[in-house]
């Protein structure tokens, strides 16, 4: 698992390899944004933070790989669901928007209002 994913200065897709430590540029893979790799980091800095491995981790892991496996690191539902409909429902933008801020520990939603209909 690549666990520096980033995009470089000059905008290109690059890693740091965990195994040599060496950094690569890249192209990104067919259906790849340009904030994937972002979107990787905050996964694995959530992997991280759960005390998980993202080393066991394959580099071709999926959405509902990355969900599963946030699941066995007791990751809550918010976080769980935002990983998996990455790619699916969720726009990379808000999943981004929504890994950052459950990673600096913010609430998911701004506010609750509960209501009933007799109300």
């Amino acid at each position: 698992m690549l666990l520096n994913a980033f995009i470089n200065a000059n905008g290109k897709h690059a890693t740091i390899s965990p195994m040599t430590g060496r950094y690569h540029e890249r192209m990104p893979k067919p259906g790849e944004s340009d904030l994937t790799p972002q979107i990787m980091a905050e996964i694995i800095r959530a992997i991280t933070r759960l005390g998980g491995d993202p080393s066991l981790l394959p580099e071709s892991a999926t959405p509902e790989h990355l969900a599963r496996f946030l699941e066995k690191c007791g990751a809550d539902r918010y976080l769980i669901g935002t990983v998996a409909s990455w790619k699916d429902t969720i726009q990379d933008e808000e999943v981004l928007d929504d890994l950052r801020r459950l990673n600096e520990g913010k609430p998911f939603f701004d506010q609750i209002i509960a209501s009933r209909e007799d109300e």
